[in-house]
């Protein structure tokens, strides 16, 4: 199962998939793998900084393009803003 945290100012969201059933063909599983993606090619080029974290672990690597085979949780840290 794959997960990816989007975090915020006002806390967080997640997208959950799941790679075997969407490389089986299940519809919700693509579904969701491509909201992944997009999310993730989304905020990237926004500026943000994206990492694989081992869950449980503050150990993390930045990533550049999604991989729905990921086992690491994906965190998104959004560029911050000025104010």
């Amino acid at each position: 199962m794959g997960k990816l945290v989007i975090l915020n100012g006002q806390g967080h969201a997640e997208v959950e998939w799941d790679s075997h059933k969407a490389a089986t063909g299940d519809p919700e599983a693509q579904a969701a793998v491509r909201e992944a993606e997009r999310v993730i090619e989304e905020y990237i080029k926004k500026g943000a900084a994206v990492f694989a974290v081992m869950p449980g672990t503050e150990q993390g690597e930045r990533i550049y393009k999604f991989n729905p085979e990921e086992k690491r949780e994906i965190v998104i840290v959004p560029q911050m803003q000025g104010g």
